[in-house]
C-alpha cells in the first residue's frame, strides 16, 4: 500500500503561488522526486529535461520534455525519475484556488468550490506543444522569484492567463461516486485540523474527537487511506513543513524544530533525515549556499 501526505498549505511570503525548479543535480532535494501526497493547491509538472513517471490516483504519465501534468485539489500524486543518469529537471507550480478566485459574486467562486468538492475538474496530461502551459510557467520561473512590484502584477497576471487556458479548454464535470465524496470531506477537515494544530502536543484521540469519531474508527480509516498510523503520518508532516518554514524565515534549525511541533531537537533530527532523505543540517545548509 502507497504511503502519503497531506502535504500543508505553502508559507507565501508573498502571492499564493509557488514556483520551483527541481533538479536531479541537487541531491536531497527531490523526494523520489515527488513523494506521495495530496492537498488543497492545484499543481502543475512541467518537465524540462529528461524523463518522468507521474501517477495521479490510478492514472500513470510518461512525461518527456516539454509535456505537463496537473492535478487537482485533493488528487493524491507521486513521480519518480525513469531513469538514474543524465540531466533531469522540471518545473513545479501550484497555485491556492480559494485565494486567487475568492470573488463572491463571481462564477469563478463556484467553479472554485466545484472543484474542491470533486464535481468538475481538470484535463491531466498535456503533451508538448498542445497548449500553452511551457510557456506560461518557464515565464513565471523567470519573474517569480524577483521580488518587486512589476514582477509580482507580472506573476499574477501569467497566473491568471494560465487558468484562462484551463477553464477555456480543459474544464468539465468530474465523473464521480459517493464514496470518492465522502473521502474527500474527510480529508479536508482532516487536512484543515493538521494545518490549524499541528504545533500542538497532538494525539491520535485529540484528531479523532475533532473528526467526530471514535478513535478506533479513525485510527481504521486513517490506515485504510494512508497505510500508516497518524502518529508516523504527523511526524512526517511535520518535517516537510519545516522545509517549507525556512525558504521564508530566519530562524535557527533548533528554532524551526520548536516551529513545526518537535520537542526533542535528537527526534527532529533523526525524523528529518528518515522522511526527507538528508540530515536538518545539511539540508538547510544548500539551502544558505
Amino acid at each position: 500500500m502507497s504511503h502519503y501526505h497531506i502535504s500543508s498549505k505553502p508559507i507565501y511570503t508573498t502571492l499564493p503561488i509557488n514556483v520551483i525548479l527541481h533538479s536531479s543535480k541537487k541531491p536531497g532535494f527531490e523526494i523520489t522526486p515527488i513523494t506521495s501526497h495530496l492537498h488543497e493547491q492545484l499543481e502543475i509538472n512541467l518537465m524540462i529535461s529528461g524523463e518522468m513517471i507521474v501517477n495521479v490516483e490510478n492514472r500513470s504519465y510518461q512525461l518527456g520534455p516539454n509535456d505537463a501534468v496537473l492535478c487537482n485539489p485533493f488528487a493524491v500524486h507521486s513521480g519518480k525519475w525513469l531513469s538514474s543518469s543524465g540531466e533531469k529537471s522540471f518545473i513545479g507550480f501550484s497555485i491556492d484556488l480559494g485565494k486567487m478566485l475568492n470573488f463572491e459574486l463571481s462564477p469563478l467562486a463556484k467553479s472554485c468550490k466545484e472543484l474542491f468538492e470533486y464535481k468538475c475538474k481538470f484535463d491531466e496530461f498535456y503533451p508538448a506543444n498542445t497548449s500553452r502551459i511551457p510557456h506560461i510557467l518557464q515565464e513565471l520561473l523567470a519573474v517569480y522569484p524577483k521580488k518587486n512590484n512589476a514582477n509580482e502584477c507580472r506573476a499574477l497576471s501569467l497566473t491568471y492567463e494560465l487558468l484562462e487556458e484551463l477553464f477555456a479548454k480543459h474544464f468539465h464535470p468530474a465523473n464521480n461516486h459517493s464514496s470518492s465524496c465522502k473521502n474527500i470531506n474527510f480529508l479536508r477537515d482532516l487536512a484543515m485540523f493538521i494545518n490549524n494544530n499541528y504545533t500542538k502536543d497532538i494525539t491520535t484521540s485529540t484528531v479523532a474527537k475533532a473528526m467526530f469519531m471514535e478513535t478506533s474508527q479513525f485510527c481504521h480509516t486513517f490506515k485504510r487511506n494512508f497505510g500508516v498510523c497518524f502518529s508516523n503520518h504527523l511526524c512526517k508532516f511535520r518535517c516537510i513543513r519545516a522545509t517549507e518554514l525556512y525558504k521564508n524565515s530566519d530562524k535557527s534549525i533548533s528554532e524551526i524544530a520548536s516551529a513545526v511541533g518537535f520537542s526533542d531537537y535528537c527526534y527532529f533530527s533523526k525524523s528529518f533525515k528518515k522522511h526527507i532523505g538528508i540530515s536538518p543540517a545539511k539540508y538547510f545548509g544548500k539551502w544558505k549556499n
